[in-house]
């Protein structure tokens, strides 16, 4: 039940994001905003991923949602900035916002196969 409701939860927030973006910004946009929507709709449903992982510490557990939150947070700054700037072209949005989303889901696997190690 308690996994319901935090789904639940990410779901309203990621619906009131949308809701948002569409109302500000319509359907006719840059491709990197496209991009950039995209990412950030990633980083808001990347703590409901990681929340999903069965740790054995507690303490591995907690840095991995801190990694997940700390890229959240990073991923809807960067990408406020790249929706500012509605890029003609849709290269640095990508790379940078894939740049971030690796090293985070990198952090995350190093903390599962730390917690998994003996």
């Amino acid at each position: 039940m308690n996994n319901i409701l935090k789904v639940l939860l990410v779901l309203i927030v990621v619906g009131c994001f949308n809701l948002i973006f569409y109302a500000c910004n319509g359907v006719d946009n840059a491709n990197s905003v496209w991009i950039t929507y995209g990412f950030m709709n990633l980083a808001l449903l990347y703590p409901c991923f990681i929340g999903f992982i069965k740790y054995q510490k507690s303490e591995v557990k907690f840095s991995g949602m801190l990694i997940a939150a700390i890229y959240c947070i990073a991923e809807l700054i960067v990408g406020t900035v790249f929706l500012l700037l509605s890029l003609d072209t849709c290269l640095w949005a990508f790379v940078i916002q894939f740049i971030l989303f690796s090293v985070a889901a990198i952090g995350n696997i190093l903390y599962v196969i730390m917690d998994h190690s003996k």
